[in-house]
């Protein structure tokens, strides 16, 4: 769950061995003038379309913004994750510090303006920060990296918060899930934290709070919350106590990293597009 006594750096270039009340209203679509929401595609951006414009056209200007930024982080996220099967330090090095700003270029592309878009934009741009600050290694780089990733778990959990209602937070028998897996990382790390056991125990209960929050966004966003803690608890069962060693194990750390970020982004970016309750 979190990058404990060596950063997510060292976890994938080492190879198998390897690697973390209710809402604003969202945005309302705009009427096409007799009453019917225009329609739109995933992730697509609404550009208000001329007199007799087609529904072919309109589409394809809604599509035609976001799909160079969501091919480009594609292609940088399979880069990475096929450096990390093969082995490859400096492919690593190369992707690892676009994979952020890329994916938060297209989220910014395809999701229009509100307070849980700002918020999100922020945490992806913390996440960055923490990527960056795990690479040069040692535990002073750890700190710093764990820290931003803090700051993004911390503005993700504020981002959703408006939609505890809707969470599991108001309904206790189903947090149980995640309470024990709170609790059962928290047992199995315990006696190999050391000094860091503070840091952990805090970041621990940061990321499960946020995933419970999350909840109430949108069943993609909950998603990917959740991988999330996958991925952390991934880093932290291997490189912490060693107790957990998958085969190509950094890929599956990325893969569910990667895979998280772009969950909780999209799934944000459908939440904002969504038309008011009537």
């Amino acid at each position: 769950m979190c990058r404990a006594h060596r950063s997510r750096h060292d976890d994938e270039v080492a190879g198998p061995g390897v690697r973390t009340g209710n809402t604003t209203a969202p945005t309302a679509l705009p009427s096409d003038g007799v009453g019917a929401a225009i329609p739109t595609l995933p992730g697509a951006v609404w550009k208000a379309p001329g007199p007799g414009t087609s529904t072919e056209q309109r589409e394809d200007t809604m599509s035609s913004r976001h799909l160079p930024w969501f091919g480009a982080f594609l292609a940088v996220a399979l880069l990475h994750l096929g450096g990390q099967l093969a082995g490859a330090a400096w492919l690593h090095l190369v992707t690892k510090p676009l994979l952020m700003p890329v994916l938060l270029a297209w989220f910014l592309s395809v999701t229009p303006r509100a307070r849980l878009r700002t918020l999100v934009a922020t945490g992806l741009v913390w996440s960055w920060l923490g990527d960056l600050g795990l690479m040069p290694g040692g535990q002073t780089w750890f700190l710093v990296g764990l820290g931003a990733f803090l700051v993004a778990q911390l503005t993700y959990a504020l981002a959703f918060w408006p939609s505890r209602g809707g969470s599991l937070l108001m309904r206790p028998a189903l947090l149980l899930p995640y309470l024990a897996v709170l609790l059962g990382l928290l047992v199995a790390l315990w006696s190999h934290l050391g000094a860091l056991r503070l840091p952990v125990a805090v970041y621990a209960v940061v990321i499960v709070t946020m995933a419970v929050l999350a909840t109430g966004i949108n069943p993609m966003v909950a998603t990917g919350a959740a991988l999330f803690v996958v991925s952390d608890a991934l880093i932290a069962l291997d490189t912490v106590a060693g107790l957990v060693r998958l085969p190509a194990h950094g890929f599956w750390v990325m893969l569910t990293y990667l895979a998280a970020q772009l969950l909780i982004a999209a799934g944000v970016s459908s939440a904002v597009r969504a038309p008011s309750p009537a």
